[in-house]
């Protein structure tokens, strides 16, 4: 779905960003989770650290709505 031309998209179309990294860079523990069982664990130990955290989960992008039309009113 497109939104204000064909070089804009709804929501956010970026590729896999690597946001628990930059975390880690800056001396933070990151998690990078494909799998939901790994949330559970990965906040678990995010909670026990005295360390910033980062969980970057990925999502399914074909899993943006469950129905119906998407409204963006300004």
């Amino acid at each position: 779905m497109l939104y204000f031309g064909e070089t804009r998209t709804v929501a956010t179309a970026l590729p896999t960003t690597r946001y628990d990294l930059m975390v880690e860079a800056l001396g933070g523990r990151g998690a990078f989770i494909t799998d939901p069982r790994e949330i559970g664990p990965a906040l678990a130990r995010a909670l026990a650290s005295d360390e910033v955290g980062c969980l970057n989960v990925v999502l399914d992008p074909a899993a943006y709505r469950k129905s119906g039309q998407v409204s963006m009113a300004i």
